[in-house]
């Protein structure tokens, strides 16, 4: 698992631009329409807020967003 600041979401495909801090580089990651949806959500609701970055957990082998319920 690894933490990744957002750097932009892609919508064709549905996908999101990652920055890997450690590896200190960006990489993409597909996104399923709920996935999309629930990362879309995350950036209206920070919009209000100046200079709030969005760091989301990702399994960088599968390269899948790992969600916590």
């Amino acid at each position: 698992m690894t933490i990744c600041l957002l750097v932009e979401v892609q919508m064709d495909p549905n996908q999101v631009v990652l920055y890997d801090t450690k590896q200190q580089a960006n990489f993409t990651v597909p996104l399923a329409e709920t996935d999309f949806n629930l990362v879309s959500l995350m950036i209206a609701s920070s919009q209000n807020s100046d200079d709030e970055a969005i760091y989301l957990q990702v399994d960088s082998s599968k390269k899948t967003l790992i969600w916590n319920n």
